[in-house]
């Protein structure tokens, strides 16, 4: 089990939080409060979020319309920062935010650029409307080991971007998962 919160080296934070694919549209409350290490400006707040933890964020989840420009600027941005962000990102820290599959999880070996393969597209929008949320659906993310065959489990990440400063404020790792029958 997780404490609520783990302060790591690299502006790393164990927050208890969960994603929120597949949700209806809703407002969160905000993760800028104490609960976050504060950040170089040039690195992004790195949340990881245990499984099955409610999402807590100061994000709107109604996928925003964005012109071709702005898509294009967060991609050359995830392009430029999503490896050194993503290097942060181990099987140690994937094991420890599994709830029920941690055993498997450590076997597993991270494909190369593995961030590459995951697609981030606009999901919300900060209350603000100063930052964009990219992300995907959990069916979408990374396959991880399972603990049943009939569990699947997906490394899923949400990127917070800043289109007028054209930077990362926040990238999001999580693991979503779910049963067929």
């Amino acid at each position: 089990m997780l404490p609520a919160m783990i302060k790591l080296p690299c502006l790393v934070s164990l927050v208890m939080l969960l994603p929120v694919c597949n949700q209806k549209p809703a407002r969160l409350p905000s993760m800028s409060g104490p609960s976050q290490m504060p950040r170089v400006e040039s690195m992004p707040s790195l949340i990881f979020l245990p499984e099955f933890q409610p999402f807590v964020s100061d994000y709107l989840m109604t996928a925003p319309t964005l012109d071709t420009t702005t898509l294009q600027a967060f991609a050359a941005v995830w392009q430029r920062e999503g490896a050194g962000i993503c290097r942060h990102i181990t099987v140690d820290t994937l094991a420890s935010l599994s709830r029920r599959a941690a055993a498997e999880v450590t076997a597993l070996q991270l494909p190369e650029r593995w961030w590459e393969k995951i697609p981030l597209r606009p999901v919300g929008v900060s209350a603000d409307r100063r930052l964009i949320l990219f992300g995907q659906f959990k069916e979408e993310g990374l396959p991880l080991p399972s603990h049943h065959p009939l569990v699947f489990r997906r490394l899923t990440l949400f990127a917070g971007y800043d289109p007028h400063r054209q930077r990362l404020a926040t990238v999001i790792v999580s693991i979503g998962g779910w049963v067929e029958e």
